[in-house]
């Protein structure tokens, strides 16, 4: 004769003998102490309860029912609970164990461990009494839940010293942003000025840009007024508009209306006559490179027409000038933007004591939208899955504390990486790198798996690894509710139904708490928020503020201008000591980078701010600020890290120099000046670098899909990914009613499909952000789940309810795990739902369950006979017939013949 154990800590042990004969052992244990007692008193009595997490699905309570409490009363169970507890208090640790010893083994197999919640102690004479609950990382976990840890601290929050955690250099694509700046003034304007001697021939007139209504290009200067000077104008004294700290594609609309009127004054001591001989007014947008200080301008677009005549007299008037460029340009880095307006006139110099002029000008609009980006970044980040095991080993001081397949990389134990794998954690100062070493990543268990929770439809439970630790082990929600049976009960009593109102939502919420929402590049940002109104009435009043509303929000941002909003901090001439989303953690999704060796003409000088430059003839491909480059040539050999310039006038890494025809890398570290030679460099890779758009077969309805970010983490996606749950109040749904997307936020307009080959596209590729969604989208062709609860009861032995405890916890057989029980109820039909709880009694062995039912569709009615059908059947008849005679219980004599 055999048997099974279920052991508490998830394995089975087989013996040669029945359980039931087996002899039970009650110990407590304290450390390293192990007491054994007397059966504690009222242990027949307890209700045990096992139950489901509503929030996150796993089985992850067990405790009594709080209204019978054990009764310790031998002296040493008495004792080691008091001494205990005069030490460590309420937060003392005992647990009880419920044992057994299988026959020729000296070792105790643990079917039950509980901890003594020494919070509910009293004492009473010779008596202690507690309540106890199933130990596992629960209780810290609960504690900790909104904690603050610092992932790059080497202790825990007990203060308990731990090896550093895995920190890496995340290379950062620059996106392409929208930037404009506005400054309209229609209203008139005058200003006149007398020049006292010789103008050199020219006037130089300013236009008010003193007050935009939009100043998004921090590049622009704070603006000038309206006025006019006699210097040598804004290009020779470098008095420019704007000088751009990022690369892109410049459009410049810019209309003036402006009249001239000027005249001169003959000196009272002068012996020729005072007369104007020619002149000319124009307007100019002069675009100026990065060139050394007297080079020509690039570009010069004139606005409007050149307005000159001829002289003779002492003054003009009325010279009117009216024109407007729209003009797209492409400005690199460093580039430079003047706006003027010039008169310029022949005179006899030798005769003027003086000059006057007088501008009105009637409208001057300036407008400029930008199409920016910037060189990469590098900034420090860390895997989600490190992210997350580093803050439990924080909470609860314990090393391997997580299994979470759905965020880990391919390996021996797992063949295919899991589709969350691919994500890094990082924040506000780590993406502009400032005082990374100072401001380390700081989360809380709450945010990160709340985040989780809205990305993946992500679950966890409390359970043990193959060597007995407890751990957490994190799945997709769905797989807590496998589509298998663990046992089919038979018949019950007590059976009752009642609709789970709780989970009849009628409007969905999902996407991210914060996300960028400024200017232009807020409209374009589609990592905002959608609300999605479900066709159900029921479980909730719609005209009321807060109907049942499920919200589907990510604490942790995704959103690319936000993201880059804060990058650029980094580029900018002034540090900026801190901004509103230093602290805000970001999620990057990744994909696997390329390092590359290439030999190059190069040469590395002195730095004239200190550290050295790296200047090389070809640029080198993928450099960011903080990448690592390993330099082999004549004098050196050995690794540098690029800094951000700020020695050549705050140029990002890679600036070309075009008067020496080479591309400037500021180097650190201590490497030997030598002239060009040839060298051999290699970009240091990085384990990952940010994903664009290189996964999907097609994405439009965004500003350069080539540079967005996150594209695997919209709204519409985790709305798709948490299906199961928005849909458990559909079941009676048919499959073609639509969820309504009564708003997306911002940009709705994304369309995205990713390829075919990629192993975590949806079934729906591509999928359109702002479109309503079916409830077969959501839900399937035929609903998993029933918004009903079941409720019964059933008595069942010991050793099956361990089963059935077993398989809740993902701890049975494959072919059981996190199942459904079936039951036959007071109808005679089979009933099938999934365990929300248990209640044991061991005394009387019976067990009271609560289900979430199971969708059957409903059949077409079976049509019964009439009474007249059996008119002229014998006894003999009913008792051979094999049809379904329950109408016949409804007959009377008088229908028989």
């Amino acid at each position: 004769m055999t048997d099974s154990i279920y052991a508490d800590n998830g394995t089975t042990v087989e013996i040669p003998a029945l359980r039931e004969e087996l002899p039970v052992y009650f110990r407590l244990v304290h450390n390293d102490d192990i007491v054994y007692i007397d059966e504690p008193a009222h242990w027949d009595e307890l209700e045990l309860t096992a139950k489901r997490d509503t929030d996150w699905h796993g089985f992850n309570f067990d405790y009594t029912d709080g209204e019978t409490e054990l009764a310790f009363t031998c002296s040493a169970g008495r004792g080691l609970i008091e001494d205990v507890y005069k030490v460590d208090g309420p937060d003392g640790q005992i647990f009880l164990e419920v044992t057994t010893l299988p026959p020729s083994q000296i070792v105790h197999v643990v079917e039950y461990r509980y901890r003594l919640n020494l919070a509910t102690r009293a004492r009473k004479d010779y008596i202690v009494t507690c309540e106890i609950e199933r130990d596992t990382l629960h209780e810290k976990v609960k504690a900790r839940w909104e904690n603050t840890v610092n992932l790059f601290e080497a202790k825990t929050l007990d203060g308990v010293a731990i090896d550093p955690m895995p920190v890496y250099d995340l290379p950062l694509h620059g996106k392409v942003i929208q930037q404009k700046f506005s400054a309209v003034v229609t209203s008139q304007k005058l200003t006149e000025q007398t020049f006292q001697g010789d103008t050199n021939g020219h006037v130089w007139v300013s236009f008010d840009t003193s007050e935009p209504s939009v100043s998004e290009i921090k590049e622009a200067v704070a603006g000038k007024p309206f006025g006019i000077s006699d210097s040598e104008g804004p290009v020779h004294f470098d008095e420019y508009l704007f000088k751009f700290e990022s690369e892109g594609d410049y459009r410049f609309k810019i209309s003036l209306d402006f009249t001239v009127d000027f005249s001169i004054k003959k000196r009272a001591v002068s012996i020729g006559a005072k007369k104007i001989t020619s002149w000319f007014l124009d307007a100019f947008l002069v675009l100026d490179t990065e060139s050394p200080r007297g080079a020509s301008p690039t570009k010069f677009l004139r606005i409007g027409t050149r307005q000159s005549g001829g002289g003779g007299g002492t003054s003009v008037t009325g010279i009117r000038l009216q024109g407007a460029i729209d003009e797209i340009v492409h400005m690199k880095a460093g580039w430079r933007a003047y706006l003027y307006g010039i008169l310029h006139f022949e005179h006899n110099a030798n005769e003027l004591a003086s000059t006057t002029v007088k501008v009105r000008c009637d409208k001057s609009a300036v407008e400029v939208i930008a199409s920016t980006y910037s060189d990469g970044s590098l900034c420090r980040a860390v895997w989600l899955k490190d992210a997350i095991e580093r803050t439990l080993t924080q909470i609860t001081g314990q090393t391997k504390v997580l299994e979470a397949p759905y965020y880990s990389f391919a390996s021996s134990e797992q063949p295919v990486a899991g589709c969350g794998a691919n994500r890094m954690i990082t924040n506000g100062f780590q993406i502009r790198q400032f005082e990374p070493d100072k401001h380390g990543v700081e989360v809380t268990l709450k945010t990160l798996l709340t985040a989780c929770k809205a990305w993946d439809g992500i679950g966890f439970e409390y359970t043990n690894d193959e060597e007995g630790n407890q751990i957490i082990r994190l799945l997709p929600r769905e797989q807590f509710y496998a589509d298998v049976e663990i046992i089919d009960l038979g018949e019950c009593s007590d059976y009752s139904e009642e609709t789970a109102a709780e989970l009849l939502y009628n409007r969905v919420q999902v996407g991210y708490q914060k996300y960028f929402d400024e200017g232009l590049n807020g409209l374009d940002e589609f990592s905002t928020v959608h609300e999605y109104t479900l066709p159900t009435l029921a479980g909730g009043d719609p005209y009321q503020k807060d109907p049942n509303k499920l919200e589907l929000l990510s604490p942790i941002r995704a959103d690319g201008y936000g993201i880059e909003s804060v990058r650029r901090v980094q580029f900018e001439k002034t540090p900026t000591d801190s901004t509103s989303e230093d602290d805000e953690l970001f999620v990057v999704c990744t994909t696997p980078p390329t390092g590359s060796t290439m030999s190059v003409l190069a040469e590395i000088s002195d730095g004239s701010l200190g550290g050295f430059y790296l200047k090389t003839v070809t640029k080198l491909p993928n450099v960011r600020l903080g990448a690592l480059v390993k330099v082999q040539s004549p004098l050196n050999s050995g690794t540098f890290k690029v800094l951000n310039d700020g020695a050549v006038r705050s140029a990002p890494v890679g600036t070309y120099l075009n008067w020496e025809n080479k591309y400037v890398y500021w180097i650190d570290g201590t490497p030997n000046p030598e002239s060009q030679t040839q060298m051999m460099i290699t970009i240091a890779s990085s384990p990952a670098s940010s994903e664009r758009n290189e996964s999907f077969a097609s994405v439009a309805g965004i500003i350069s899909p080539e540079t967005a970010y996150n594209l695997r983490l919209t709204p519409k996606r985790m709305l798709l990914a948490n299906g199961p749950l928005v849909s458990i109040g559909l079941a009676y749904k048919k499959p073609d009613q639509i969820l309504k997307n009564g708003y997306a936020k911002q940009n709705g307009d994304l369309v995205a499909a990713l390829s075919a080959s990629d192993a975590c596209a949806t079934e729906y590729e591509p999928v359109t952000e702002k479109a309503d969604v079916t409830v077969e989208q959501v839900r399937g062709q035929i609903a998993k789940y029933s918004p009903e609860f079941v409720y019964f009861s059933k008595r069942l032995s010991r050793k099956t309810f361990m089963l059935i405890r077993q398989a809740l916890r993902g701890k049975a057989t494959p072919e059981t795990n996190y199942g459904y029980v079936t039951v036959t109820n007071d109808l005679g039909e089979r009933v099938s739902g999934y365990v929300m709880e248990m209640k044991y009694k061991p005394l009387s062995e019976q067990v009271d369950f609560k289900l979430l039912k199971k969708f059957v569709p409903s059949q077409p009615p079976i049509l019964l006979p009439e009474c007249s059908d059996y008119a002229d059947w014998t006894f003999l008849d009913f008792e051979n017939t094999t049809d379904d005679v329950r109408k016949l219980e409804e007959c009377r004599f008088d229908d028989f013949s």
